[in-house]
C-alpha cells in the first residue's frame, strides 16, 4: 500500500504473575512479575508479550486468537502481534473495528486468508492482496518486507486493513479505492483509535488515505488544495512518510 499501489498493491506468553504500568491497553511503560522487570511494551489484560523476543523463522502467535480462517503464522512477530490487536473487540461502537467486522465476514463467507511476510521486489508496493484457489474461497496478503522493513505498528495496521478490504470490496483495483476513499478512510481511522493506537486524529486520517491517491476524491482533494493554497494533501503525504520510515509511531521490529 503506497500512494501510487496497486491491489497487487515472538511475542511469548509468560505464565507469571504480573503489573504492568501501561498508559492504554495495549501501551505499557513497564511490568513487574516473579522472574525480574520488563521494560516495556504490549500488553492484553490475560497476557504478558515480551516483545524483545525475536529468535528465528516467522516467529510464532502468542496471546490473543485470531480468526481461525486467517494464517498469520508467516508474518513477522511483530504484524502478528499488530494483527491480533486490531482483531480484539472494539472499545467504541461495534464496527469502529474494521478488521473485527472483516473477519466476522470472512468466517460467515468461508473464506480462507494466508498471510505472508515477504519481499515483493518493488519498493513502492507495501502489500498484495490476490486470489490463489476461487473454489475454495482462498486469498494471501503479501506484507512486502522490504518497504516495510522501518514502518511503524501504526502503519502497518493500515495495509492490513487496505489489503483485506480489497478482499470484502472484490471489485478492480480502481474501484476498491474509489470505495475505501468514499465510505472506508474515516472507519479506518476509528480502528486505529478503538484497537489502541496512540496518535492524534489528524495522524490517523492521513495513514487511512495511504494507498488512495489514485482516486478521483483524492484527485479533486488536490486540486482544493492549489486553488486555496493550502496544504492538506501535502500533510498526508508527509505523516505517511513518517509512519513508513519510522519516524512516527510505535517501533515495530
Amino acid at each position: 500500500m503506497s500512494f501510487n499501489s496497486s491491489k497487487r498493491s515472538k511475542d511469548r506468553l509468560l505464565l507469571f504473575s504480573y503489573i504492568c504500568v501501561c498508559y492504554t491497553r495495549y501501551n505499557c511503560g513497564f511490568c513487574f512479575y516473579t522472574g525480574g522487570t520488563w521494560g516495556g511494551g504490549y500488553y492484553d489484560p490475560g497476557y504478558y508479550y515480551d516483545l524483545s523476543y525475536n529468535n528465528g523463522g516467522g516467529g510464532n502467535s502468542s496471546g490473543p486468537i485470531t480468526n481461525p480462517r486467517f494464517n498469520i503464522s508467516n508474518l513477522s512477530p511483530c504484524a502478528q502481534s499488530v494483527i491480533n490487536q486490531l482483531l480484539t473487540p472494539p472499545v467504541g461502537p461495534a464496527g469502529d473495528n474494521i478488521l473485527s467486522t472483516i473477519s466476522n465476514y470472512a468466517t460467515s463467507n468461508n473464506i480462507e486468508i494466508v498471510f505472508k511476510w515477504e519481499d515483493l521486489g518493488d519498493p513502492t508496493l507495501h502489500g498484495q492482496a490476490r486470489g490463489t484457489n476461487a473454489a475454495a474461497n482462498a486469498w494471501e496478503i503479501t506484507l512486502n518486507s522490504a518497504a516495510l522493513a522501518n514502518a511503524s505498528r501504526e502503519y502497518i495496521a493500515v495495509v492490513l486493513m487496505h489489503e483485506i478490504l480489497h478482499i470484502q470490496l472484490g471489485g478492480t483495483n480502481e474501484e476498491d479505492h474509489n470505495e475505501m476513499a468514499a465510505n472506508h478512510v474515516s472507519a479506518m481511522a476509528n480502528s486505529l483509535l478503538h484497537a489502541g493506537f496512540i496518535m492524534s486524529e489528524s495522524d490517523r486520517i492521513a495513514l487511512s488515505w495511504g494507498g488512495l491517491g489514485d482516486t478521483a476524491i483524492w484527485q479533486s482533494m488536490i486540486q482544493n488544495d492549489v486553488a486555496n493554497g493550502t496544504s492538506v494533501t501535502g500533510n498526508i503525504v508527509e505523516t505517511d512518510r513518517q509512519y513508513r520510515h519510522g519516524e512516527k509511531g510505535q517501533y515495530c521490529n
